[in-house]
């Protein structure tokens, strides 16, 4: 479960690629539920590139009141 301003509760599953013969990606999916009933999926794919993470997500909200929205990221997460 995750705690915003308010409460949402999902799921999380991250899945490695290295088995499949392909690198050290992991491929992840989510799914999150608000008190609004808004729903929030996504899919990401991410590999390490040195002591840095790379990575690239695609999620899709879709509200009751409202039409779905999609958003694309991606970048480079530093590890500490």
């Amino acid at each position: 479960p995750s705690v915003y301003d308010s409460m949402a509760v999902g799921s999380t599953y991250s899945v490695p690629l290295a088995p499949l013969g392909l690198g050290d990606e992991k491929l992840g999916a989510s799914v999150e539920v608000d008190n609004s009933q808004q729903l929030t999926t996504g899919v990401e794919l991410r590999a390490p590139a040195g002591s840095y993470e790379r990575f690239i997500s695609v999620q899709r909200q879709v509200s009751p009141d409202s039409d779905p929205s999609g958003v694309v990221k991606a970048g480079v997460l530093g590890k500490f």
